[in-house]
C-alpha cells in the first residue's frame, strides 16, 4: 500500500505513484480500480445517490430503511443466506446513509471477491423487502430513534442543523418516529426503483486482483443493469449565516452533562478556500489536545470536557460547527470563551507557526489515513463523487502545503463570524444561564 501514499515532502517527484483505473460501464457506472498485490483481501467502497436527501418531509427516513433493507432478501436469497455466504468466506458487506448518498463498504480474500461483487450486486439489483423484515428494520430505527431524542448529543446536533438550515433545504428534514411509521413497503419499492441507479452508481475496489478480469467480472454483475429516464434531481438553495446570534436550549432532565453545537453553513468540498479552511480548522479546533479552542477553553479555563471545530463540506453544501460537552454550570461560560477566541481569530488571524504546524499535521495525518484499505477506498470514492480532479489523491498533500498565512487569515474572516451563528444546547436544566 505505501506505494500508492504520497510523500510527506510535497516537492518530491510523484509521477510513479500509482492513480486508480477508471472504468465507465455502458450503463454509465463507474469504476475505480487500485491493484496492490502486497496484501492477500480486497477491499470495496461504492457511493449509490440515493441519501437522505431524496425523502419527503412526511416520511422521512425512508431512504434510510430503504439502505437497512438491502440486505433483508432477493430474489433468490433470503436474509440468512445473503448473511451466510459472506459470513462463510470471513466477507463482509454494509450500507451506510448519509444525507448524499448511500456507502456501501466491504472487504473479502481476493479469492473471494467474486462472491462479494455478486452479494453486492443482488443486494442492489434484486432485493425483495419482504414485509416481515421491513417491520424489524422499523422496530429498529425507533428504538434507535427513541435513544436519539433521549441523547443531549443527538438533540443538539438535530437543533443546531434544523436552525441552519430552513424548511426548504433538504438538510433540514429529519426522520421522527410519526414519519418512519406512515413509511410503506410501497414506498421503499418505489424509492430503491427510482434512485438505484447505474449512471449515478460509482464503485471502488482497492486489492490484490487483475484489472482486466476484475473488469470482466464487473461487466457480468452490473454491465446488463439498466433503468430508464433521467436521475432525479434535488435543490439545495443558497443559505446566508445568521444576521445575529441564535441560541436555542433544549432540556433533558437527568442528563449528568450539556452538549453545545455551534457554528453556521459554510463552504461546500469544491469551494477553491477548502483548503485553507481545512489548515484553519486544525489551529482553531482540529484537534481537542493541540488546538487552540482545546488549550483555552478546555486546559487553561477548564470549562469542557472535550471541544473541536470542523468544517464539513459536501458535495452541495456545507456546515461549520464547534462541538463541545461541558458541566451543565459551565455552559455560559464556555460559550462566551469560545466566542471570543472566535473573534480574536477573525480579528488578528492565526501566526506563521501555528499555520506550518497545522499543514505538518495535516498531512501526516492524510498519509497514515491511507494506510488503511477502508481509508483509501474511501477517498477514492468521495473524491469521485465530489467532482474532484483525477490526481487529488497525490496532490492532496502538495494543495495543503501550498496554503500561506494569507489565504488562512482570510479565510478566517470569511468564516468566523462568532456574532452570527446558531447555538443550541441540550443538556438539564441548567444550561446556558437558565435555571
Amino acid at each position: 500500500m505505501k506505494k500508492y501514499l504520497p510523500a510527506i515532502d510535497s516537492n518530491s517527484d510523484s509521477a510513479v505513484r500509482t492513480l486508480p483505473q477508471q472504468i465507465t460501464l455502458a450503463n454509465g457506472m463507474r469504476v475505480l480500480l487500485l491493484s496492490d498485490r502486497s496484501t492477500p483481501t480486497v477491499t470495496l467502497s461504492a457511493h449509490f445517490k440515493a441519501g437522505s436527501e431524496y425523502d419527503p418531509e412526511y416520511k422521512a427516513g425512508l431512504a434510510s430503511m430503504v439502505a437497512d433493507s438491502l440486505m433483508s432478501g432477493t430474489k433468490t436469497k433470503d436474509v440468512l443466506t445473503l448473511a451466510k455466504a459472506l459470513e462463510d468466506k470471513g466477507a463482509h458487506l454494509d450500507f451506510e446513509i448519509t444525507r448524499e448518498g448511500v456507502r456501501a463498504q466491504g472487504s473479502s480474500l481476493a479469492s473471494d471477491m467474486p462472491i462479494l461483487l455478486n452479494t453486492l450486486s443482488d443486494a442492489v439489483r434484486n432485493p425483495t423487502f419482504p414485509q416481515k423484515e421491513i417491520e424489524l428494520t422499523r422496530q429498529q430505527t425507533l428504538s434507535g430513534l427513541q435513544q436519539d431524542l433521549d441523547d443531549p448529543d443527538e438533540v443538539a446536533r438535530r437543533t443546531f442543523v434544523q436552525s441552519v438550515y430552513p424548511k426548504t433545504h433538504p438538510l433540514h428534514i429529519l426522520p421522527t418516529p410519526a414519519s418512519i411509521k406512515r413509511v410503506t413497503r410501497a414506498d421503499i419499492v418505489s424509492f430503491k426503483a427510482k434512485h438505484y441507479r447505474p449512471d449515478t452508481t460509482i464503485l471502488v475496489l482497492v486489492g490484490d486482483f487483475n484489472s482486466a478480469q476484475v473488469r470482466s467480472l464487473i461487466e457480468t454483475e452490473f454491465g446488463n443493469w439498466q433503468v430508464s429516464g433521467e436521475p432525479p434531481a434535488v435543490h439545495y438553495p443558497a443559505v446566508a449565516i445568521p444576521q445575529s446570534l441564535i441560541n436555542i436550549n433544549s432540556v433533558l432532565p437527568g442528563k449528568a452533562q450539556a452538549i453545545t453545537y455551534m457554528g453556521s453553513a459554510a463552504i461546500n468540498r469544491q469551494d477553491p478556500r477548502y483548503y485553507s479552511a481545512l489548515v484553519l480548522n486544525q489551529i482553531l479546533g482540529g484537534d481537542t489536545l493541540s488546538s487552540r479552542l482545546g488549550a483555552e477553553v478546555r486546559d487553561r479555563q477548564g470549562l469542557t470536557y472535550g471541544i473541536y471545530s470542523n468544517f464539513l463540506a459536501g458535495k452541495n453544501s456545507g456546515t461549520f460547527l464547534i462541538e463541545m460537552q461541558t458541566n451543565p454550570e459551565d455552559v455560559s461560560k464556555a460559550i462566551a470563551s469560545t466566542r471570543k477566541l472566535l473573534g480574536e481569530i477573525h480579528r488578528t488571524g492565526v501566526t506563521r507557526q501555528e499555520l506550518e504546524t497545522a499543514k505538518r499535521t495535516a498531512i501526516s495525518n492524510y498519509i497514515v489515513s491511507l494506510i488503511n484499505p477502508e481509508e483509501l477506498t474511501h477517498r477514492i470514492l468521495m473524491n469521485e463523487v465530489y467532482g474532484l480532479d483525477d490526481d487529488e489523491l497525490r496532490s492532496f498533500t502538495a494543495k495543503i502545503q501550498s496554503v500561506t498565512l494569507e489565504q488562512v487569515n482570510q479565510a478566517a474572516k470569511e468564516l468566523l463570524h462568532p456574532d452570527q451563528i446558531v447555538v443550541a444546547t441540550a443538556g438539564p436544566v441548567v444550561v446556558a444561564g437558565q435555571r
